[in-house]
């Protein structure tokens, strides 16, 4: 597959000088302000964010031997960075298995508002889809798959870009964690969101919960202690042709995965596999059950896993309480393209 070089368009911050000069914007498909415009390929609402700063959250990682498959688009969570939580498990499994990688660094962590981190989705939506000349699967895990499917409900062109989307312990419905985290009358932007009953889900939520001609697979555990279950009804709520829910313990009954663990755990990294690699969404009976044998994806040992998760954990603990991230006192407004009465 020829493809011109994604990293290299993803590390280099443009120079304010070219966003000053129409000529060089157009050049590099940018409006005179700097920001991503709408024409004919790129549809919904503009991007507020300038484009220096989504181009350098963005790092692609090529296959040493392409399977010539889609590329794959990682999503972290909430108070991690793409690094935190894909370099050390999923980037170099999915390189080896011969698929192309990127990655995004949502803004402050993804502690900020998710109609702002959306775009950030968006944008490397739109550069994989132009450079690697094929749709993009996603993965997220913990509230990157809300932030994934914000930016498939509300752009058409990233909704006719994404073949698989993958949510990895999603929030799809909220969590009661950050309802306790918020009943203090203060917390971080995305736990208002994420609260069970925010405007933020409702809105994401609304009328089809999973559009387009794109294949939706939620994996998640019973024994998620981040919150993100019980999920209710479900964790998507479209089951059959497009969607499907995968609880990891209807394939290894007995088996224990927390929300961290998810990142490196082997049967979780089988649905993704089984999703990514077969058209529609994953299907359990595909998998080999000689998996709940395997402790880890391939590639991440117990030494490496201990490191990474308590690494992980110390982090999420610092932002999600407050103490490294500002807090607010009401849920961030929704932007008037998520509003019913739209934008007046």
């Amino acid at each position: 597959m020829i493809r011109r070089s994604l990293c290299a368009l993803a590390l280099v911050a443009l120079p304010a000088a070219a966003l000053a000069n129409q000529a060089s914007a157009d050049a590099v498909g940018l409006g005179a302000d700097g920001l991503a415009p709408s024409n004919t390929n790129q549809s919904g609402p503009v991007l507020q964010t300038a484009v220096d700063k989504l181009a350098a959250a963005l790092r692609c990682h090529d296959a040493p031997h392409s399977s010539g498959g889609e590329p794959a688009l990682l999503v972290h969570g909430g108070t991690l960075t793409g690094s935190e939580s894909w370099h050390w498990n999923y980037v170099p499994a999915l390189n080896n298995a011969g698929i192309d990688v990127c990655t995004v660094d949502l803004p402050d962590r993804a502690l900020t508002d998710i109609q702002v981190s959306a775009e950030y989705v968006v944008y490397a939506v739109r550069q994989m889809r132009e450079n690697y000349h094929s749709k993009v699967d996603i993965l997220g895990h913990s509230e990157g798959p809300v932030v994934a499917r914000w930016a498939i409900k509300f752009w058409p062109d990233v909704r006719n870009s994404v073949d698989d989307m993958v949510g990895l312990e999603a929030a799809y419905h909220g969590t009661a964690v950050t309802n306790i985290f918020c009943a203090t009358g203060s917390c971080v932007p995305v736990a208002w969101q994420l609260s069970i009953g925010s405007s933020f889900l409702r809105a994401l939520n609304a009328d089809d919960e999973t559009p387009g001609d794109v294949s939706y697979t939620s994996i998640y555990s019973l024994t998620d202690d981040g919150g993100a279950v019980p999920q209710l009804p479900q964790s998507v709520s479209k089951q059959g042709d497009g969607a499907t829910n995968v609880p990891i313990q209807s394939i290894c009954p007995v088996r224990v995965v927390s929300h961290v663990q998810a990142l490196a755990d082997a049967v979780a990294y089988a649905v993704v596999i089984d999703a990514f690699a077969h058209p529609g969404p994953a299907d359990p009976s595909r998998i080999d059950p000689s998996v709940c044998d395997q402790l880890f994806l391939p590639g991440v040992t117990l030494d490496s896993f201990a490191i990474h998760v308590a690494t992980i954990s110390a982090i999420l603990y610092a932002y999600s309480s407050g103490i490294a991230y500002p807090t607010v006192h009401r849920e961030p407004p929704l932007r008037c393209y998520a509003r019913s009465e739209g934008c007046i």
